[in-house]
């Protein structure tokens, strides 16, 4: 049996795939570690388990540099709206009632983003930004309406002072 597979050896013509020893007996029929000798189709690819729970990675956007500048700028100014807007109005909010207080604070955040938009356009009236900062304040429940057209008066010059010195 021995001379049988060295004949079968001779007789073929040595190759890549020859060179590494077949076994000879049952026992050493263990598969053989892939080399580097071995051709790549011979080579079996290393599977690696994956299971329906594992989440695929998911790889976020890339945002060009000067999107990433204009959205930050965007979000100063949104601040800084705010920030005016809420400017010596603490005494005013705490004496409302929760319900209106809700209200005040999401028409007050409408309002800043309202107002940065108008900021945005090309053109714009300052009669605009008075128009909503005024429609804001007439939440306030038990004011004046003039006091109110004046507060709005004042705040929209202070935007538009924000809005030169960007």
């Amino acid at each position: 049996m021995v001379k049988s597979l060295i004949q079968k050896i001779k007789e073929k013509p040595n190759t890549p795939e020859q060179s590494v020893e077949q076994p000879t007996t049952p026992e050493q029929s263990v598969e053989q570690p892939t080399t580097p000798e071995q051709p790549i189709e011979q080579q079996q690819p290393v599977e690696q388990p994956t299971t329906p729970e594992q989440p695929v990675p998911q790889v976020a956007p890339v945002v060009p540099p000067t999107t990433a500048q204009n959205i930050s700028s965007q979000e100063i100014i949104l601040e800084g709206v705010e920030n005016i807007l809420s400017k010596g109005l603490d005494d005013v909010f705490l004496s409302m009632d929760q319900a209106t207080q809700s209200t005040f604070k999401t028409r007050g955040e409408e309002t800043a983003k309202e107002i940065t938009t108008i900021l945005q356009k090309a053109k714009f009236k300052v009669r605009e930004i008075i128009d909503s900062i005024f429609k804001w304040l007439r939440i306030i429940p038990q004011v004046n309406k003039y006091y109110i057209e004046q507060e709005a008066k004042i705040k929209a010059d202070a935007i538009m002072e924000l809005h030169k010195n960007k």
